[in-house]
């Protein structure tokens, strides 16, 4: 019997997911592909682009319930919520809140993580970049305890507490960074209008993208353009009609969501590696626990 195929995607906050990697997701899901998800918070400490869609109060419930409508779009599982409150830019109160991500102890954190990994049990999983673009500390926080949650899950000597009957020890086969080749960037610069430049100053690449030979796997999500925004959409509170991707023109948008782009993190890889996609080259007949 050929084992299922199963992608684990782990980000901070809702709407994290449907810019970084929803025509992905959505993609797999439409191949027969699990697609899972885990977010870490309910994004409490997001913005509301209107009174009507949610108070102060009631926005990690609101936000939740976006990313619940978000994952039907894309066609995947039902998220699971870590349960952490959103930490907030770095330096506000949200940072200093006792239930807040940026509070928690990590080994409480990468225990939870490595419970629903030996849970799921996928093959892939992807996550941030914390390196490249994402500079929210739950962002990066959320990137470095996917990582060692991966690195922990297969050892048994590691939250031994988890091992039952029906959860046991289990390593994924590749864990891979969202990230945005330089070379994307640099294009899309050229063509991007320039009054949606910040202050009119010249964008850096080196800011914002990764060397290009860092790249692995480059998706083809053009198929998945409609799909991929009509999950923005869904996040209604996190929506404005200025915000940047909203005041693009429609090519230039359709070309930046068109491509999905990831580095494998581990194992590591000779520089210049590549795949066609994230599952290319694994066997599925067994798999390593």
């Amino acid at each position: 019997m050929v084992q299922q195929r199963i992608l684990l995607a782990i980000f901070a906050h809702p709407s994290a997911e449907s810019y970084s990697a929803a025509g992905t997701l959505a993609t797999y899901a439409s191949q027969g592909v699990e697609v899972r998800l885990i977010s870490a918070t309910k994004g409490e400490a997001g913005m509301i682009s209107s009174p009507e869609l949610a108070f102060r109060d009631n926005l990690g419930a609101v936000r939740e319930e976006e990313l619940r409508e978000a994952c039907r779009v894309m066609g995947i599982h039902q998220p699971n919520m870590l349960g952490y409150r959103d930490s907030g830019i770095a330096g506000t109160k949200e940072n200093l809140d006792p239930q807040s991500l940026n509070m928690a102890s990590p080994e409480e954190v990468i225990g939870k993580i490595v419970y629903l990994i030996r849970q799921i049990r996928p093959n892939v999983i992807i996550s941030y970049d914390h390196q490249v673009v994402f500079g929210h500390p739950d962002h990066v926080a959320v990137s470095k305890y996917t990582k060692e949650a991966f690195e922990a899950s297969g050892d048994p000597s590691r939250y031994p507490e988890h091992i039952t009957k029906d959860v046991k020890p289990h390593t994924p086969h590749r864990l891979f960074y969202v990230t945005i080749p330089q070379s994307r960037i640099e294009a899309l610069a050229k063509v991007i209008p320039s009054d949606l430049r910040p202050d009119d100053e010249e964008i850096d690449v080196k800011d914002i993208g990764a060397p290009d030979e860092h790249i692995t796997v480059e998706m083809d999500t053009s198929a998945m353009y409609d799909t991929k925004c009509k999950v923005i959409a869904c996040h209604r509170t996190q929506q404005r009609p200025k915000d940047f991707f909203n005041r693009l023109p429609e090519d230039v948008r359709r070309n930046i969501f068109s491509r999905e782009h990831f580095t494998q993190v581990l194992p590591a890889l000779q520089e210049g590696t590549q795949y066609k996609d994230l599952f290319e080259g694994l066997e599925f007949g067994s798999l390593s626990s």
